[in-house]
């Protein structure tokens, strides 16, 4: 997990006891698609959205909303063209 956190392929939040991954990454992360530009993904995460109340999906992910909400939006990006 480490190498794909250097190669920014993983998001991990620093404490003061270490580096922790959330328990919704991978989760949120397998349904990506893979032809999907990380700006996009970027937007998406950090963008307020209806779904998640109009908060980000990060902040609601943070704040231990439930990652189904997230994952749902998540799919819609294989429909982008």
């Amino acid at each position: 997990m480490d190498r794909r956190r250097k190669a920014h392929q993983l998001y991990a939040v620093t404490t003061p006891i270490g580096l922790r991954y959330p328990a919704w990454l991978q989760e949120v992360i397998e349904p990506i698609p893979a032809d999907v530009h990380p700006l996009t993904v970027e937007a998406l995460m950090t963008e307020p959205a209806e779904e998640t109340d109009g908060r980000s999906p990060l902040s609601w992910l943070a704040s231990g909303g439930p990652a189904a909400l997230v994952v749902a939006l998540v799919r819609e990006l294989a429909w982008l063209p």
